[in-house]
């Protein structure tokens, strides 16, 4: 399928519940993706899986817990086990969002186990140009940057999504994934603002 001359790709989510049906039925999908953190583990059932899975279809790999608004810098160990995954699988395409997870309460570095909004301001952009460049190096591979949904906007932003996104992408040659559901969210919330 094509539009416009671009060639359109179809892919699915592969979840735990889906391992057997997708090794042992052939499916009409582009790619498969998998969240690279459930595949974080030394061996195992589900790397193995992932393995098998490479060799019928070429994987992407959607990330959700780099951070990579966050202030705080992401952990090396992170960074280490996202590349050993990298590395193994080969994957077509890298994804993650623009938000973020990591912080500190009372000097410990934490996960949010969410992915949280961010203020679009100038600073934020540069924090998170500095990060896109930084594990775009590290890995030798292009990320793409998904939106994400926020349920109210920051006082301090100043930029609107969009021209954030299109910064970003032009600053570190990032993609951009367009969550349409996230789109629609920001829209319908966009009277409600937050100061931290």
């Amino acid at each position: 399928m094509s539009v416009n001359n671009q060639n359109i790709l179809i892919g699915v989510g592969l979840r735990h519940p889906h391992f057997t049906d997708v090794l042992t039925q052939a499916k009409q999908v582009d790619f498969v993706e998998v969240h690279s953190e459930n595949f974080f583990g030394e061996g195992g059932a589900a790397l193995s899986v992932l393995h098998q899975v490479r060799e019928k279809y070429p994987i992407s790999l959607h990330s959700t817990s780099m951070g990579l608004g966050s202030r705080e810098n992401i952990p090396n160990d992170y960074l280490q086990r996202l590349k050993k995954l990298t590395d193994s699988i080969d994957p077509f395409l890298m994804s993650e969002h623009a938000c973020f997870t990591w912080g500190q309460q009372q000097g410990q570095l934490i996960h949010s186990g969410d992915l949280l909004p961010i203020e679009h301001t100038h600073a934020s952009l540069d924090r998170m140009c500095i990060k896109v460049d930084k594990v775009q190096s590290f890995l030798g591979r292009p990320l793409i940057i998904e939106n994400v949904s926020s349920y109210l906007t920051f006082e301090q932003s100043h930029i609107s999504e969009a021209t954030f996104l299109a910064a970003l992408s032009q600053r570190t040659g990032a993609k951009i994934l367009l969550d349409i559901n996230n789109i629609a969210v920001n829209t319908q919330v966009s009277e409600f603002t937050f100061s931290p």
